[in-house]
């Protein structure tokens, strides 16, 4: 009985790691060499991952490839949270080298609180692509943890109706 299990587990385990190459080649964002990231794609791919999650209702091979596709978006969003790193820390320097912002009541000459304005408008702007990328890793990571329930539950449930404990 216990071999029986046993071999159905591994069968199974075979069979999820087999689909996962295939998943991987099919997934949408795989030409990670490129640098952008079309956000209005990833913004349809985890509607649509949400939508399928809160039916319920996909097979167990599709949610598989599903978290594969997830999987490869949430690569590149932990990839493209270092876009303009060089350039934000240079910004910081330079607002760092300006020293201090005056204490209230205050003021500083005009030409340093513009330059101090201008760096601030440049930092703001460079740290866009890396707060969005963040945000959406958080976001895939998330619909990865909400599959990886849902396969873990269903993988349980398989088995237990197969081969009923003992007990």
């Amino acid at each position: 009985m216990i071999r029986h299990l046993l071999t159905s587990l591994l069968l199974a385990l075979a069979l999820a790691l087999a689909s996962v190459p295939a998943a991987m080649a099919q997934s949408e964002p795989a030409a990670a060499a490129s640098t952008e990231i079309d956000y209005e794609a990833w913004e349809s791919a985890a509607t649509r991952a949400e939508n399928l999650i809160e039916a319920g209702t996909a097979s167990t091979a599709f949610l598989t490839n599903l978290r594969a596709t997830l999987a490869d978006w949430r690569a590149r969003f932990l990839a493209a949270q270092d876009a303009n790193a060089a350039r934000i820390s240079t910004i910081e320097a330079q607002i760092t080298a300006l020293g201090p912002p005056p204490a209230e009541g205050e003021t500083e000459p005009d030409a340093i609180a513009e330059r101090r304005v201008s760096l601030g408008e440049q930092l703001a702007e460079a740290q866009v692509p890396r707060v969005t990328a963040t945000e959406a890793f958080n976001r895939a990571d998330g619909l990865i943890s909400e599959l990886d329930a849902i396969l873990a539950e269903r993988q349980t449930r398989e088995l237990f109706e197969r081969d009923p404990a003992p007990i």
